[in-house]
């Protein structure tokens, strides 16, 4: 399962800078990684997971 992971955040970081690379960015921004979820992973899965991340950050960002 940790393989399985690591192999995915693998995957998403590589695509996500490569969307920043072709903006001509420098850094990776959320929009990005989003992007990058949409495009590796299938339609229903990658909704879910985009949801559950927006919540998750915007759980954090109440923290600040």
């Amino acid at each position: 399962m940790n393989s399985f992971v690591d192999d995915l955040f693998e995957r998403v970081a590589v695509e996500a800078a490569h969307l920043a690379r072709y903006r001509k960015k420098t850094e990776i921004t959320d929009e990005d990684i989003q992007l990058a979820i949409r495009l590796l992973l299938p339609p229903g899965l990658a909704k879910n997971v985009t949801f559950e991340a927006s919540r998750a950050v915007t759980s954090y960002r109440k923290l600040e």
